[in-house]
């Protein structure tokens, strides 16, 4: 056989290598992935602590602890990232979680005083409700009172007198003999003191100290 007939044989053991070669790599790809697979089956659960849930750790202002990552799923982001390198893809990063927020603080109203209301004296209670005003014209109208009460006594007391000195005088003008001038001089004068102020209070003066009993 010459090597022109040789060649298309040569040619055709090399792809069936190759292919062999390709088709093994497969097999014993999904043989590991199997037994991995079963191998995870197998080993028993762990009895872990129930952590506590996210959102009570939120709420306490912790951040939020990674999950942890099952080997599976460890396996298959493997495949996944192998493919994409294969596929001239960048692999596919994790995403970073977001720190969880912090709850706001509550505002407190400011505390209120105890007995806010003082206590009122009775001289500002007084100040508050009369102003000096009202004491100024309290007073002038117990000042007019008391002037007219004053004119109302000294009228009255005036119209007495001057009725017992009229009844007086015609008496002793009937009854005096004609010699006794002097007396009626001295009713006269009583009667003209009668008729001022002065002379009313000077006969009430005479009349209180006639009327004292004698010690």
């Amino acid at each position: 056989m010459s090597t022109a007939d040789t060649m298309p044989l040569i040619l055709a053991a090399d792809v069936w290598e190759v292919v062999v070669g390709v088709i093994f790599f497969v097999l014993y790809g999904i043989g590991q992935l199997l037994s991995a697979r079963e191998s995870i089956k197998k080993k028993p659960v762990e009895q872990k602590r129930p952590a506590r849930p996210p959102a009570k750790q939120a709420a306490e202002g912790r951040p939020l602890a990674p999950q942890p990552v099952g080997q599976e799923e460890s396996l298959r982001r493997e495949v996944e990232d192998f493919l994409r390198r294969a596929q001239g893809k960048p692999p596919q990063q994790e995403r970073a979680s977001s720190p969880p927020r912090k709850p706001k603080p509550q505002r407190t109203p400011p505390p209120q005083p105890e007995g806010g209301l003082r206590h009122e004296g009775v001289a500002e209670h007084v100040a508050k409700h009369i102003s000096s005003k009202q004491l100024v014209e309290h007073a002038e109208k117990l000042g007019d009172e008391v002037a007219l009460a004053d004119d109302r006594l000294e009228s009255r007391l005036h119209q007495r007198f001057d009725h017992q000195v009229g009844s007086l005088q015609r008496r002793e003008e009937s009854t005096a003999p004609p010699g006794k001038e002097k007396e009626k001089g001295a009713a006269a004068e009583i009667a003209a003191m009668m008729r001022s102020p002065q002379g009313m209070r000077q006969l009430i003066l005479a009349q209180e100290i006639l009327r004292r009993p004698e010690l």
